[in-house]
């Protein structure tokens, strides 16, 4: 059973929509903070993980460039996450297209 602490241990996650986020940009150290938020979330998946505060010029590029989505594709592929987001706010040069 999905669960997360500390609610009670008897909380059926299959009804719940649990999302996190992210905050690194290359590969290693985004699967290290997402295989921590899966121990810390006590749960073997994640229904929607962000990228979060994708705010800066040149973000979007690392995420895409230093490993960080592959990772996160790999993580999708293996079931550990349902879909990727991203979040920011007051930047509007866009991401790239997504890949599949």
């Amino acid at each position: 059973m999905r669960r997360i602490s500390p609610l009670p241990r008897t909380l059926c996650l299959e009804k719940v929509f649990l999302m996190t986020k992210n905050h690194r940009r290359d590969g290693v150290t985004f699967r290290r903070q997402l295989d921590e938020s899966l121990q810390r979330l006590q749960t073997d998946y994640i229904d929607l993980l962000q990228f979060h505060e994708v705010i800066h010029e040149g973000e979007p590029g690392r995420i895409f460039s230093e490993g960080a989505i592959e990772e996160a594709v790999k993580a999708r592929e293996v079931g550990k996450i349902r879909f990727i987001g991203f979040t920011g706010h007051g930047w509007d040069d866009g991401l790239p297209a997504p890949r599949s």
